[in-house]
Order: C-alpha cells, then structure tokens, then sequence
C-alpha cells in the first residue's frame, strides 16, 4: 500500500490557500487576532478582547465599525441584543 507524500514547495497549494478570494485581508484579519491573543492570553472578559482587537485594526490601519446593531428574530421573536463588528 502506498503514500501519497506531499511537499511543503507550496504550502499554499496544499492547504488551499491559492483559492482565497481576499487572501491578504483575511491574513492580516487572523494576524491581528492572533496578536492580541499573544499579548494577552485567556481569561479577560470579551469586552477587553474588543478593546484590544479595536486597537489592533487601528494599528494595522483596517476600517471597521466596533459594533453595528442587527435585529435577528428567533422563532418569530426579535432578540432583545445583537452586535456584529464591521470591518470595511
């Protein structure tokens, strides 16, 4: 019985990264995230999350909105709370 044996010559290609259609945003996204998980670690309330991950776009000069209200209904009822970030 065989392998199949891949090669790291193209990470990208192995992992289906080629395909992405906004491959640098979702990057820098995901790096800002990550970098305010390794500044702060776990443990924190989410709104500290926020506040740093805001600061984080700032930083990396990416537009967004804190937090935009939706109204979301569930079961024919509209929840009373729903906040999305917005990135632009």
């Amino acid at each position: 019985m065989s392998e199949e044996i891949y090669t790291l010559s193209d990470p990208e290609e192995l992992y289906g990264q080629k395909d992405l259609i906004y491959r640098k945003e979702t990057y820098n996204l995901i790096s800002c995230c990550l970098e305010v998980h390794n500044a702060l670690g776990r443990g924190f309330m989410e709104a500290v999350y926020k506040d740093a991950l805001a600061i984080e776009f700032q930083l990396n000069e990416i537009d967004f909105e804190r937090e935009k209200k939706f109204e979301i209904n569930y079961k024919g009822k509209p929840l009373p709370h729903y906040y999305m970030p917005i990135l632009w």
